[in-house]
């Protein structure tokens, strides 16, 4: 008789994941028991920041504080660790907060607002810490894809209204804009980028507002198209993320189109305070809920982002030391990109299913 397989060891990202989820479900020992377990596996700043939130969910304020100390001296740029110690550190000055309140409230214009602040570039919206070269070669793959999508739905432009969704530096209004759109609308969460498209694109439409919110400065049933990339993973509430996409149906006219960009995992949730990715079952049924039908989902990224949905541990490693080797030395980022560039683009063409983002294109019915 054979012998028994072994039973798999989870790996870090594993028991990061299984932590989350029993954080979710308020099971705060558990969490920070699977946290440190993980954490003996593979030091990660990620992991180790929600180490510093599960720590401070438990009352372990001094450990949390030295927890988020820590992230933030190997990362200064974690905005999410610098925002959870403020927390940890209020809680030395005032009676103890709830203990949920670094995991589960946020505020997503002020996190915006105060990241934007100032002059900001791709560095700033884009993937944090791996410098300014790598990430203007990954918006050179995005606008690859996004602009072999637009050119898919074989339309004149010229003559279509169309709607921008957390606009941000203006990267899609910009794309827009090439692609021939005459009749165009800007739209952020902040006023730091609302500001600076009106200064930029004086001869579009720009407003404040959040999608997941009250759109009423904007005519139901007035755009041909509307885009939303890497913007609706920042909406950490479940019911706001499904009134963002009623909303952006609600702004179609019939027979109009929604691109936007999310991780569709194929595995549950993963969730940080921040940012959210949603399993591709849950984004359908907010799809499907507000009334609109997918017309197709491919890669935006195959090498050159996160590998959120793969359950290849060799590719999990490979971006590990990849991003290791950016931090390290962010001024490789730009030949790093220049190389792998060639290789991104075709992969997002050929394949029909990505380990990290991708695009869905949906349609609202005629009426």
């Amino acid at each position: 008789m054979a012998p028994p397989s072994p039973t798999p060891v989870p790996d870090a990202g594993d028991l990061h994941a299984l932590a989350l989820e029993a954080f979710a479900d308020d099971r705060h020992g558990d969490a920070l028991a699977l946290l440190i377990e993980g954490a003996a596996e593979q030091v990660d700043l990620e992991l180790l920041n929600d180490l510093g939130v599960a720590a401070y969910a438990m009352g372990l304020f001094d450990e949390s504080r030295a927890l988020l100390r820590t992230v933030l001296f190997l990362d200064p740029t974690r905005e999410d660790a610098r925002e959870n110690l403020r927390a940890a550190e209020h809680v030395a000055l005032v009676t103890a907060a709830p203990a949920r309140t670094p995991a589960r409230t946020f505020d997503a214009a002020a996190y915006w607002e105060d990241r934007l602040a100032g002059e900001f570039g791709l560095g700033e919206v884009g993937f944090i810490g791996l410098g300014e070269g790598f990430n203007t070669w990954m918006y050179r793959v995005r606008r690859h894809v996004f602009c072999r999508h637009a050119r898919a739905m074989r339309r004149d432009w010229s003559t279509a209204r169309v709607l921008d969704v957390g606009s941000g530096t203006g990267f899609y209004v910009e794309n827009w804009l090439k692609l021939g759109v005459k009749d165009l609308t800007a739209s952020d969460i902040t006023n730091a980028a609302v500001d600076r498209l009106r200064g930029r694109h004086p001869g579009i439409a720009v407003h404040r507002i959040d999608i997941g919110d009250d759109i009423g400065q904007l005519a139901p049933a007035s755009y041909d198209a509307i885009s939303a990339f890497d913007v609706l993973f920042h909406i950490v509430d479940d019911e706001a993320f499904a009134r963002a996409m009623r909303n952006m149906a609600t702004l179609l006219k019939p027979e109009g189109t929604l691109l936007f960009s999310d991780n569709f995992l194929h595995a549950e949730r993963r969730a940080v305070r921040h940012h959210v990715s949603r399993s591709l079952e849950e984004i359908e049924a907010a799809v499907a809920g507000a009334g609109l039908e997918i017309v197709r989902r491919r890669p935006s990224f195959v090498l050159m982002n996160d590998p959120v949905d793969t359950k290849s541990a060799r590719h999990r490693r490979w971006w590990q030391d990849l991003t290791k080797r950016l931090r390290d030395k962010p001024e490789r980022g730009g030949l790093i990109g220049a190389a792998l560039f060639p290789v991104e683009v075709a992969a997002t063409r050929i394949l029909r299913e990505g380990p990290s983002t991708e695009i869905m294109v949906c349609r609202r019915p005629a009426a």
